[in-house]
């Protein structure tokens, strides 16, 4: 069963987390995104999976994922910076050949251009960057269906002030978020999240 947190008010969005950002897992998901290391990704995917289908039967034992919907993932999105940089976007690696993902993932999120990096910046800041996360308006109405569930993915759940961003801005344009994924969660000892 993946940990899970529930992000604080006004979404109050579920949270699905593998695990705590730790070593090994950690030291694999900062050689992929920051030491030029990709191959790594090979060794978290089926960590990342595993959540998902934990998620995916959690949710339905709620009754919050009827038979009868469809699950649409929308992944959190890299600074295009970065992207180039790397050659390569983590999380689509991550993501790669995921039986759960594949052919359901919409590009339906961003980086604004302002965006900087999250490393380091506290709550409010990590809010105020967050905000800057765009829409990507032709793929908005593949989520706007009656019986689309959509889930946020992302690497690592910090503050939540990231995942709190896409699922507030996607609420403004008509989409309902039903929870987040993430591979890890970094344990915060404050009540802001």
């Amino acid at each position: 069963m993946p940990l899970e947190t529930t992000l604080a008010q006004p979404l109050a969005l579920p949270v699905f987390s593998a695990g705590a950002y730790a070593s090994p897992g950690k030291d694999a998901l900062i050689g992929i995104k920051h030491e030029d290391m990709p191959g790594l990704a090979k060794v978290l995917r089926p960590v990342f999976e595993h959540t998902i289908e934990t998620t995916l039967c959690e949710l339905r034992r709620r009754n919050a994922l009827t038979s009868d919907a469809r699950v649409l993932f929308v992944p959190l999105p890299s600074r295009a910076s970065k992207v180039r940089q790397r050659g390569f976007d983590h999380l689509s690696l991550l993501l790669r050949d995921n039986r759960f993902t594949r052919k359901r993932t919409v590009r339906a999120l961003r980086a604004g251009g302002a965006r900087s990096s999250q490393v380091g910046l506290d709550h409010e800041a990590r809010l105020v960057n967050s905000r800057r996360l765009k829409v990507t308006p032709a793929k908005l109405e593949l989520l706007r269906h009656q019986h689309i569930r959509v889930v946020l993915v992302d690497d690592v759940c910090t503050s939540g002030a990231t995942l709190t961003a896409a699922a507030q801005i996607l609420a403004t344009h008509g989409v309902s978020v039903s929870c987040a994924v993430t591979l890890f969660r970094v344990e915060i000892r404050d009540s802001t999240v």
